[in-house]
């Protein structure tokens, strides 16, 4: 590839240097969830692209994908280009250890993740901002276990909507500062697009009881995502995954429970 650079002096002269600029090799791409929730459960696999290319990742079709135990093992299906599913009636166990499985022409790709017993979500409240208008905080009550630093994650609904769609808004965090107490703590601020909460509205949230592994490969993302840009800035590296042999994205497994409660 060649990249044209226009150098300006300060006399107004220019010159024209052109740069060869190696190719980069596709890498896979896996994004794998093992929950309690069987709907929760699926692989997602994909080629990547090229940093500075214009053109979307590639799904990756035809692979073989397990997920195993020591004692147990189970095999995707692909349900469409790039989208592998799970049977039915497949649901995380706590405590177990999983291994995923993904085989492609290139050789097998693996990563193993523990899940941990579920730790329940009391419920969830909601009040208006103390000093954003037309913004509301969303709390959830819980109690966090003793005797260990716990990891969590949130998705939050409205309606059945999902309002954290995106990286960039799924509140996680670690229990460093409130470990072994009562949890009463807003985890995310409805902002008027959104919606303003009005009698009737449903608010659910799931809570996932993620690994540490899992927790910071979220950090490593959000941190990658806040990266400032600019014409000599390079591009953000690759963020660590728990699977081998150079492949990208995370097998994830956590326990979820949910609260919900209706706007009065």
């Amino acid at each position: 590839m060649i990249l044209a650079l226009i150098l300006f002096s300060a006399s107004g002269c220019s010159e024209k240097i052109e740069l060869e600029l190696d190719g980069m090799d596709s890498r896979l791409v896996i994004d794998a969830r093992v929950t309690n929730i069987p709907e929760h459960n699926r692989v997602l696999l994909q080629s990547s692209s090229p940093y500075l290319a214009n053109e979307p990742a590639e799904p990756l079709e035809g692979a073989l994908v397990r997920l195993l135990t020591d004692k147990s093992v189970w095999y995707l299906q692909e349900k469409e280009a790039g989208e592998y599913v799970f049977p039915e009636e497949f649901a995380g166990e706590a405590p177990s250890v999983y291994v995923m499985e993904v085989e492609t022409v290139d050789g097998v790709y693996r990563a193993e993740s523990a899940i941990k017993e579920a730790i329940p979500l009391d419920s969830i409240s909601v009040r208006p901002h103390p000093w954003l208008a037309d913004h509301h905080e969303l709390l959830i009550h819980f109690q966090d276990p003793p005797g260990e630093v716990n990891h969590y994650m949130w998705r939050v609904y409205k309606n059945d909507v999902l309002l954290t769609d995106s990286i960039s808004k799924v509140p996680f965090a670690d229990s460093e500062a409130f470990s072994g107490r009562y949890v009463r703590v807003p985890i995310y601020i409805m902002q008027p697009e959104d919606g303003i909460p009005e009698a009737g509205d449903r608010l659910r949230v799931e809570q996932y009881r993620i690994t540490e592994a899992y927790f910071h490969f979220l950090v490593a993302l959000r941190r990658n995502q806040g990266a400032a840009g600019g014409p000599f800035v390079g591009p953000p590296s690759n963020i660590p995954s728990n699977f081998d042999r150079q492949a990208l994205g995370f097998f994830m497994t956590a326990t979820v429970t949910s609260s919900s409660t209706t706007v009065r």
